[in-house]
């Protein structure tokens, strides 16, 4: 099992505060089973980032990557 999802099972008994993405918990807060503290505290997550090096010889696989986030990005 991962340390998140240990947090969020120990967070759901009771036993102290998870510091998780909120994505893993908005089930459990929209019902109430959790309860979001600290918020000022917590800044926003944008998304990834992704860098690489800008120039032309840049391998196949690297800039299929590339597009294809791209692709997914701007829908």
């Amino acid at each position: 099992m991962n340390q998140e999802r240990m947090m969020i099972e120990a967070a759901l008994a009771g036993l102290g505060i998870a510091y998780v993405f909120e994505s893993s918990v908005l089930d459990a807060l929209k019902t109430g089973q959790l309860t979001s503290v600290l918020d000022d505290w917590c800044s926003g997550f944008p998304g990834a980032y992704l860098y690489y090096p800008g120039n032309h010889n840049i391998p196949s696989a690297l800039r299929a990557f590339v597009d294809t986030i791209k692709i997914s990005s701007a829908s």
